[in-house]
C-alpha cells in the first residue's frame, strides 16, 4: 500500500525512495505506542509497541474509525478517545489528554494527542502516543484520598461535607428531605485529661465505627473538627430520614478500654432558602442547647465524693475526678433521653 510518505515494506515501517524512513527508527525506539495520522484519522506510521498492541490498527487503518467502533460497542474510554481525535483532527484544539484504564483495571494508559505543524505540502499530521501511566494515577488518587480523609477516624473531612451540601442547596434548594446531625463527644476534653491524648483517640476512632453501624450506606458521616461529628441524611420520603435520625438518638453509647463513652445530638432540617452556613448554624444552635441541657442534668445528679478509675458515666466524669475517690460504683445502667444517649 503507498501513500504520500512512500510504500509500507511491513505494517508500520515504511521506505522512502528505497531507503527507511528517518524518523522510523527513532519510533521505534519509544517504548511507548506511538503513530501518525493523517487529517481523516487514518494511520501513516507507526512504531513496534503500537503495532503489536493496537488491536490490529496498524498503518493504513484508520484509527479513528477502530476507536468509534468500539465506542459504539459500549467501551466509555474508547468513546472520550474518539471525542478528543475528532476535536484535534478537525482543528478544533491543538492537542488533548485522555486517562484510561485497560480492561483489567489494573493499568493506566494516558493517549496525548498533538496536532503537528503543516508541512510545506500543506499537509495535517497528528501524533498519537499511549504511555503507560499507572503510578502516576495512583499516587494522584492516594493524595486526593488524603485530601479528603481524616486520618484518625478514616471518615471524610468538612471539605467533602462542604462539597456535598453545595451541591444540594443549590440555587433549587434539595430536591429531597434532607437532615444535618451534629454530635458532640460528652465531656472529651476530661477523656484526654484524666486517660491521655491516646485513649481520646480510640474513643474518636471508636465513635466514628459506631456512626457506621447505625447509619445507611449512602448517609454522609463527617468528621467536623476536635470531637464533633457530621452526619448528612437524605432520603425520598420525611418518614426515613427520620428513621435514621431517632435510630441515632436512641444509640446508648458504649464504652472504649473501659471509658464509657456518649454523644449529645443537635440537628437541622433543609428547607428552602438555606446554605450549608444557616444549616449548620441551626444544627450547632440546638446541639449547644442540648450541652445546656446536659450540663444542668449533670449538676443535678451530683455524683459526689467518689471517683472511679474506670467511670461509670463519662457525663459524671468532672465531679468525680475532683474528689479522688476510687471506690467502686454499682454496675452501669443504660438510658437516653431526647437529645442525649448515655450510660449511667
Amino acid at each position: 500500500m503507498a501513500d504520500d510518505r512512500g510504500t509500507v515494506d511491513r505494517p508500520g515501517r515504511r521506505r522512502t525512495r528505497g531507503r527507511a524512513d528517518p524518523w522510523s527508527a527513532a519510533m521505534d525506539a519509544l517504548p511507548d505506542r506511538v503513530a501518525v495520522l493523517d487529517r481523516g484519522g487514518r494511520v501513516l506510521a507507526a512504531n513496534r509497541s503500537w503495532t503489536l498492541d493496537a488491536g490490529g490498527c496498524r498503518a493504513g487503518a484508520s484509527y479513528l474509525e477502530v476507536c468509534d467502533r468500539a465506542a459504539r460497542g459500549g467501551d466509555p474510554s474508547a468513546g472520550r478517545l474518539h471525542t478528543a481525535l475528532v476535536g484535534v483532527l478537525g482543528g478544533a484544539r491543538p492537542s488533548a489528554e485522555v486517562d484510561y484504564p485497560d480492561p483489567t483495571g489494573d493499568r493506566w494508559w494516558r493517549a496525548e494527542i498533538r496536532r503537528l505543524p503543516d508541512d510545506a505540502g500543506g499537509r495535517d499530521r497528528t501524533v498519537v502516543r499511549h504511555l503507560e501511566v499507572t503510578e502516576w494515577v495512583r499516587t494522584r488518587e492516594a493524595l486526593r484520598t488524603q485530601a479528603v480523609t481524616d486520618p484518625l477516624t478514616g471518615l471524610v473531612n468538612r471539605r467533602v461535607l462542604d462539597d456535598r451540601l453545595g451541591r444540594i442547596l443549590g440555587p433549587a434548594g434539595p430536591d429531597q428531605p434532607t437532615a444535618l446531625l451534629l454530635a458532640d463527644v460528652d465531656h472529651f476534653k476530661a477523656i484526654n485529661d484524666v486517660h491521655g491524648h491516646l485513649a481520646g483517640d480510640r474513643c474518636l476512632a471508636q465513635v466514628a465505627q459506631w456512626l457506621r453501624q447505625h447509619t445507611r450506606p449512602q448517609d454522609l458521616i463527617c468528621r467536623w473538627g476536635g470531637d464533633e461529628f457530621v452526619v448528612l441524611v437524605q432520603a425520598p420520603g420525611a418518614a426515613d430520614v427520620e428513621a435514621v435520625e431517632s435510630r441515632l438518638r436512641r444509640w446508648a453509647g458504649g464504652s472504649v478500654a473501659g471509658v464509657p463513652v456518649t454523644l449529645t445530638w443537635g440537628s437541622a432540617h433543609a428547607r428552602a432558602g438555606d446554605t450549608p452556613g444557616t444549616l449548620l448554624a441551626r444544627a450547632d444552635h440546638e446541639l449547644r442547647l442540648a450541652k445546656s441541657r446536659r450540663d444542668d442534668r449533670d449538676r443535678g445528679d451530683g455524683l459526689r465524693g467518689r471517683r472511679l478509675a474506670v467511670v461509670p458515666s463519662v457525663g459524671r466524669y468532672p465531679d468525680a475526678v475532683r474528689q479522688g475517690d476510687t471506690s467502686p460504683l454499682p454496675a452501669p445502667r443504660l438510658h437516653s433521653s431526647g437529645d442525649r444517649a448515655s450510660v449511667s
